[in-house]
């Protein structure tokens, strides 16, 4: 750290997010036993983010580039990463990949509980909505869904909404502490449901909303929902009554769990760049000054991100 920029930077953000809780558990785990398998390219584009590197950098970019996806007008220097940024680009092919890992991890456990996953389930369909305040901007409240609903017998189920969040100067607490980027998110989608539904006791559902940093670190609440599924297992049962290793079982589950949302960010990141790099490559910029995008948070959350005005902004 003492030899990054001080401050609110992007290099230390950078490294404070690639350093945190599990941003390298894909590369700690084996790849074949837990699911987590990545090819060559992605493999290669996210340690290259992990180390610090700018994988944009290395494919001689010009010294000032313009965005090559339509209707984006962001002006850019060679690693400002704004291909994982560019709400053109899109980030639902991202969103995808972490809501079937999370699915694959639940359905892999091996439980005597029934597990149940369904994917994009209308919270209207499950929770009271609130109409003691007009609707925000959006999905209509018959549209609006959430990415899972984790249900197990005999327990609350668990309404899961992920989102991948770039470290930018606008989350200036990333700057010194891991994985607050990811945590701020969280807190964001909180307040995004509260404002919307109640979450009375008798609907036995709880909100999970899981924070990732571009560059691997998992928030607080998607941490406490891997081990949630964990403690679904029957451990106690599957060698017998109490011989089998429960503890090494459950850390096992929680690890491959971990390694596989972080191999599905990198395939979701690498396939970033892929699509970007489709558009054809980058041009020299003639006019226009090269700033870091901060235009705001990156998913594909209409309520958080406004693609056409986020086309525009270069701040």
């Amino acid at each position: 750290l003492a030899l990054l920029p001080p401050g609110n930077s992007p290099e230390r953000r950078r490294f404070r997010s690639a350093s945190g809780a599990h941003a390298g558990a894909a590369f700690d785990a084996n790849p074949g036993f837990c699911g987590a398998r990545m090819d060559n390219v992605t493999f290669a584009h996210q340690a290259c983010l992990k180390l610090g590197l700018r994988p944009a950098q290395l494919l001689g970019l010009p010294a000032l580039y313009k965005c090559p996806m339509p209707l984006c007008h962001h002006v850019g220097i060679p690693g400002d990463n704004h291909y994982l940024l560019c709400s053109i680009v899109g980030f639902t092919v991202r969103h995808e990949y972490l809501e079937e890992a999370v699915k694959d991890s639940a359905h892999s456990l091996r439980s005597r509980t029934a597990i149940a996953v369904m994917r994009q389930p209308v919270v209207a369909a499950y929770l009271p909505r609130r109409d003691d305040q007009p609707w925000p901007r959006g999905k209509p409240p018959a549209e609006f869904k959430a990415d899972l609903l984790v249900s197990a017998l005999n327990r609350h189920r668990k309404l899961v909404d992920h989102s991948v969040v770039y470290p930018t100067a606008q989350y200036a607490a990333s700057s010194v502490t891991n994985g607050a980027a990811a945590r701020e998110r969280e807190l964001e989608k909180i307040k995004k449901y509260t404002d919307r539904f109640f979450f009375p006791h008798a609907a036995q559902i709880d909100l999970v909303p899981i924070g990732i940093e571009t560059f691997g670190t998992i928030g607080k609440s998607g941490i406490e929902f891997v081990g949630w599924l964990a403690g679904l297992g029957d451990y106690l049962h599957l060698n017998g009554a109490g011989t089998g290793d429960c503890d090494g079982l459950y850390s096992r589950f929680v690890s491959q769990t971990f390694a596989r949302l972080n191999a599905a960010l990198a395939l979701g990141n690498a396939h970033m760049l892929e699509r970007w790099l489709s558009k054809g490559f980058p041009a020299p910029a003639t006019a226009g000054i090269a700033m870091e995008v901060a235009h705001g948070p990156d998913d594909d959350d209409p309520d958080f991100h406004d693609p056409e005005a986020a086309a525009h902004a270069v701040a």
